[in-house]
């Protein structure tokens, strides 16, 4: 009967203890998926923060007729758009690529209809200042001057989800 209860005592520690390790397993597992969940959503974010610093020139807005308006950009906005792909790509060593490719982060910006611009993140500075002075103004035939402006016509995605191509045209107004 002594060995009986003992027996009894053993079965319910062993049992015990399995359910201790079972729960710790269970909360382990949760602990790890939550901060896997975490770890993604934090990604998402750079991301999608990432990629507002230039789509923001993209798209538009409806205008009255129902038309999409596009967003204007300066010849100024274009420059800091195209210095802030530089940086990006050599903050990423990846600064001598030829060009954008879905495979790579490498950021190019062209600015069609102008020759000689495309991957205008490569320019120099003072290619950057000829670019100014040639684009940033209009002067019109009654002596006036107005702000030349372009707008985005292209965005092209890397297969990460990230921006790495987007093309400016002049725009007409």
């Amino acid at each position: 009967m002594e060995n009986a209860t003992k027996a009894m005592i053993m079965a319910a520690s062993v049992l015990l203890g399995v359910m201790i390790i079972s729960f710790g397993t269970a909360l382990f597992t949760s602990f790890a998926n939550y901060s896997a969940d975490v770890q993604e959503e934090l990604e998402m974010n750079a991301l999608q923060e990432f990629n507002t610093q230039f789509i923001k020139y993209y798209n538009g807005s409806t205008g009255q007729k129902g038309d999409k308006e596009p967003i204007l950009v300066t010849a100024h906005e274009l420059v800091s758009l195209a210095n802030l792909a530089k940086e990006t790509n050599i903050v990423n060593e990846i600064s001598n690529e030829t060009g954008y490719s879905t495979l790579t982060q490498y950021i190019q910006i062209d600015i069609l209809q102008i020759a000689g611009m495309r991957n205008f993140e490569k320019k120099s500075s003072q290619e950057y200042h000829t670019f100014l002075a040639q684009n940033d103004i209009i002067y019109q035939d009654d002596g006036t001057t107005k702000a030349k402006y372009f707008f985005c016509t292209q965005v092209e995605y890397n297969t990460f989800g990230q921006v790495n191509y987007m093309a400016f045209t002049p725009y007409q107004n």
